[in-house]
């Protein structure tokens, strides 16, 4: 609304300008001078008596002055608001009069109330930037009581969901502070909604309040920061506070006499962007594997882990295989590095390993080098020559038209006044006539004061002669800076050799994964084919050439080749290890359901069920609605759980893992991505409690960045207690 507000002052105030500027300065009443010009604009009614702003004029952000009268408007005088006292102090006015002043400065004058107070003049220039003018913000009593209060952030409020703070290092003052800070609230601006905007000196109708050399938005304020003291001030000493999550929906147990918490479900947590100058984070809900806490404090779950997988490679009997084995395993310990909260990895052989992975290459071959010499052509230039200019031609027949259109525009306006100094001279003429002729006086006043505004009658606009004679100035401004001559680059063709280098790598990478207590391993074979290309090129900048050096490792030796070649492996192994976690994991989930005496509820929905027993335990019910999907890469599946409903102790719990061989990338999310599991493995699933939502569940999207089939179902679960 206040991009409309000064949209609107500006476009009314130059239609105005445009209308009277040819004619002499007067100054009528808003009503007068509407009736008088004809302008029905609707945009008008922002300047009807009643009507409310805030004044709020930070330096550079408007023209708007302000006098004691509307004389001294008239005069030329006044003080400019933008960057005052009078213009930051967010000042409520309320407008009593309005007046249009007509001619070469046209401005409307404001007669307004103060902060329901004093009255004052503002004049608002035609055609200037009135975003001074602002739509009273919501809340704004309200607001300036919190000024001179002592307020310490609280984060973990249920009512803080969103923190926008913008000034001098405001991430250290709020996130990476260790002890508990209190903030005394020194005053109140406006900004845009976001901190980023804030920080960029962006204008906005939000209210923000001064924190020292911090800016809050004020209802961040009020639902982020509590007075020191109160007991939602003291810094929660549960974790799971600061997660947002009931320890009823986490598994509790004695480490060594110390307090275990473990949570599988979908968490509290923040995300957005802190930088130097802005803090702009959103509470969202997202599902993170396995988080443990031991005595309060948040530990590495890998001790705890329900999937152990002992990772082998194979024997290497040359030296490039061992260096290959070698480059490949940080590869293997980054892919699993993705599900450290709930998979440990151990050695090879190891007696507690639930799964078993194994990668072996082949023996690789690479080829002879290949070498190619191809021709290239690049331009340089030869000499400059100068030409004439071809657009002067153009310039100057240009200046030409612009005079003759000045000329007949002139000859036009000439001939629009005097028809117009004529009619209105037997306007005026008529009226005294009819005046003279009133016996009451005041009927002679009135009628007097029709005839004074026959001169107030709009008369011909010159603007088309203003146009012509601003275009004729431009072009002869343009022609004259023209110049006569241009110079011209003359290129030439140089030919140059590029000397090509090629190796051919091939081999077949092997990948097995089993489970503890499988007979056998499945083991997946893939192909390893890559080219290593260079190229070599002799710098020549005389002839535009410029030169590159290639590596001189794989030409001179087939060794050079290794650690490229663990690259291309380590994309192919990075893919598959994903999914084997995945695998790995969905295999520990059936262990702990079968453990717990229970079976899946439908053949061929086993996996599904058991990563939803894994993740939230007892608390699960039975399945409401269940489906089987095939997921085009990148293209969101909608999943029904808005069809559902929950009782204020009731979750709804989605679960989605996929069927094929081909690993998967999935992610389950809102639409408005406040709840997600956004890990992009081979399975997903997210938890979405009744007082999370506040009533019915929204829409669910089921999305993959590869193809593939899925299987998923939505469960409902309690917050507490055993399943039914």
């Amino acid at each position: 609304m206040s991009q409309d507000v000064s949209t609107n002052l500006i476009s009314v105030l130059a239609l105005a300008c445009a209308a009277a500027c040819a004619g002499p300065a007067k100054t009528l009443s808003l009503a007068n001078y509407r009736a008088t010009a004809g302008d029905d604009a609707a945009s008008w009614k922002h300047l009807e008596r009643g009507a409310k702003y805030l004044l709020f004029a930070p330096a550079g952000s408007c023209q708007v002055s302000m006098a004691a009268s509307l004389s001294e408007l008239e005069d030329g005088k006044g003080m400019a608001l933008a960057g005052t006292p009078a213009g930051t102090s967010l000042s409520v006015i309320e407008i009593n009069d309005a007046y249009v002043r007509t001619g070469s400065g046209a401005f409307v004058a404001l007669e307004v109330t103060v902060n329901q107070g004093a009255k004052q003049w503002l004049k608002l220039p035609a055609g200037a930037s009135h975003g001074c003018l602002q739509p009273v913000p919501a809340g704004l009593e309200d607001a300036r009581g919190l000024v001179g209060k002592q307020l310490a952030f609280t984060p973990w409020a249920p009512t803080c969901s969103e923190v926008q703070a913008a000034g001098r290092a405001p991430g250290s003052m709020l996130i990476d502070a260790e002890g508990e800070l209190t903030f005394k609230v020194e005053g109140l601006s406006l900004g845009p909604a976001g901190a980023q905007a804030k920080a960029a000196g962006k204008l906005g109708n939000q209210l923000w309040a001064k924190l020292g050399g911090m800016e809050v938005r004020v209802d961040v304020l009020t639902k982020c920061f509590s007075a020191p003291g109160a007991e939602l001030a003291t810094r929660p000493a549960d974790p799971l506070a600061h997660l947002r999550l009931s320890a009823a929906r986490c598994d509790e147990e004695s480490d060594d006499g110390k307090r275990h918490v473990s949570c599988r479900t979908t968490l509290g947590t923040w995300e957005g962007v802190v930088s130097d100058s802005a803090v702009e984070l959103h509470a969202v809900r997202r599902t993170l594997g396995a988080v443990h806490f031991l005595d309060g404090k948040l530990v590495d779950g890998a001790r705890y882990a329900r999937t152990v997988v002992a990772v082998s490679v194979g024997q290497a009997p040359d030296v490039r295989r061992q260096r290959l084995y070698a480059a490949l395993t940080p590869a293997m310990q980054k892919a699993m590095a993705r599900e450290a909260g709930g998979v440990r990895v151990t050695a090879a052989g190891a007696t507690d390993a639930t799964y078993k992975i194994g990668v072996e290459l082949a023996e690789v071959t690479i080829g002879d080098l290949q070498t190619s010499e191809v021709p290239q052509t690049s331009k340089y230039k030869v000499r400059d020559e100068q030409r004439p200019n071809p657009d002067k031609p153009a310039a100057r027949e240009r200046a030409a038209n612009a005079r003759t259109r000045l000329s007949e525009a002139e000859t036009a306006f000439q001939d629009k006044k005097a028809d117009f100094d004529r009619l209105k001279r037997e306007a005026r003429a008529e009226c005294d006539r009819i005046a003279a002729e009133q016996k009451d006086a005041w009927a002679r006043i009135g009628a007097g004061a029709g005839c004074a505004a026959a001169d107030a009658i709009i008369q011909p606009s010159d603007s088309d002669v203003v146009a012509a004679r601003t275009e004729l100035s431009t072009a002869e401004a343009q022609l004259a800076k023209m110049p006569d001559t241009i110079t011209v680059p003359i290129m030439a063709d140089w030919s140059y050799t590029k000397k090509l280098y090629s190796r051919s790598v091939s081999s077949m990478l092997s990948i097995s994964l089993q489970p503890a207590d499988a007979p056998t391993p499945k083991t997946f074979q893939t192909p390893l084919q890559y080219t290593w290309q260079d190229h070599e090129v002799q710098a020549d900048a005389a002839h535009n050439v410029p030169g590159h050096a290639p590596d001189r490792g794989p030409i001179d030796n087939a060794e050079g080749l290794v650690p490229y070649i663990a690259a291309a492996a380590s994309s192919a192994i990075a893919t598959r290890f994903r999914a084997a976690m995945a695998e790995a994991q969905i295999e520990a989930a059936r262990r702990a359901m079968a453990a717990a005496g229970l079976e899946a509820s439908k053949p061929g929905f086993e996996t599904v069920d058991a990563l939803a027993y894994d993740g939230v335990g007892k608390r699960l019910e039975k399945p409401l609605l269940r489906g089987s999907s095939t997921l085009a890469a990148g293209k969101a599946l909608s999943l029904p759980a808005d069809a559902l409903s929950l009782t204020t102790d009731q979750c709804l719990l989605a679960v989605a893992a996929g069927t094929a061989e081909s690993p998967l990338a999935l992610s389950i999310r809102t639409t408005d991505r406040v709840f997600a599991d956004t890990r992009e493995g081979g399975f997903a699933m997210v938890e979405l409690c009744h007082s999370e939502l506040g009533g019915k569940p929204p829409n669910l999207e089921l999305f993959s960045k590869a193809p593939g089939a899925v299987k998923w179902t939505l469960f409902r679960t309690r917050v507490a207690g055993g399943g039914s």
